[in-house]
């Protein structure tokens, strides 16, 4: 197999992963982080691919439906990375149930102010 079919393979490869990992997730066919692996890997997938994608076009190798996938599914993956930069990261947790800390990052939002962030009761599950 050349190198631009392996290229091509894989590409189509990273896009089913990116599109099949939240679908089976959400129909609850697999756990959610397991959605989230195949989505997150089909995406890493794709961006590298697509820098190889970008490498072939230069060389004036042409572009497969591989390569023209792999680039539009590493432009929404970038897309939704990029889109989310302005949420906060998740970092408000805890596995002390006996003296959790504050919600510190969660009280300094606009849209908390003056909202309640003390602690109540913990219910381990």
């Amino acid at each position: 197999m050349r190198s631009g079919q392996r290229v091509g393979a894989f590409g189509v490869v990273a896009g089913i992963l990116t599109l099949v990992g939240p679908l089976v997730a959400y129909l609850g066919l697999v756990p959610p982080i397991v959605g989230f692996v195949l989505f997150a890997g089909g995406g890493i997938l794709a961006v590298v691919l697509a820098l190889v994608a970008i490498v072939r076009l230069v060389r004036g190798r042409g572009l497969n439906l591989g390569g023209a996938l792999s680039l539009l599914v590493a432009l929404g993956f970038v897309g939704l990375i990029v889109a989310g930069r302005d949420h906060p990261r998740i970092n408000d947790f805890t596995t002390d149930t006996n003296d959790p800390p504050a919600l510190t990052f969660a009280a300094t939002l606009p849209s908390n102010h003056g909202r309640d962030h003390s602690n109540g009761p913990l219910v381990s599950v």
